[in-house]
């Protein structure tokens, strides 16, 4: 599944959503390098480059999300976790020597689909705290 980000997937708060567009284009990179066959190594450090730009990502995200008291503040902390316990279910089975190209094909599929879903569910609440964050600072600096 190829998957792209779209200015419908906005969350108002630009380091986050520039963040997300690079996760985007990471998983199209593991996507181009399974339709170009690449080789085991160079697929496994795709996966591990984005493995660890997730992991910067989503630490900022939930700092975020704290700090400006986001109602869905920990059920975003457990999509993280989740996701990235994919990570290393996928590194358990693809250390096999004889894991399939097909495994990474159906691995960067569900993360293709979590992305966009994930993505489509947190922007919705990121949104929302963002523009109350923002209405706060206004307020604020009305009456300084």
């Amino acid at each position: 599944m190829a998957v792209e980000w779209n200015e419908s997937m906005k969350t108002g708060v630009d380091s986050i959503d520039n963040q997300h567009k690079e996760m985007f284009l990471m998983v199209a990179k593991l996507k181009e390098a399974i339709d170009q066959q690449k080789n085991r190594s160079e697929i496994g450090r795709i996966v591990d480059a984005l493995a660890r730009y997730a992991m910067r990502h989503f630490a900022e995200e939930e700092l975020w999300m704290e700090k400006q008291n986001c109602p869905s503040a920990e059920a975003n902390k457990q999509a993280h976790d989740g996701f990235l316990g994919k990570f290393d279910l996928f590194r358990e089975r693809y250390s096999d020597p004889g894991a399939k190209i097909t495994m990474v094909a159906n691995f960067q599929d569900t993360l293709s689909r979590w992305l966009v879903k994930h993505v489509a569910d947190v922007e919705a609440e990121l949104r929302e705290c963002a523009a109350k964050s923002e209405s706060l600072a206004l307020a604020s600096s009305c009456q300084a």
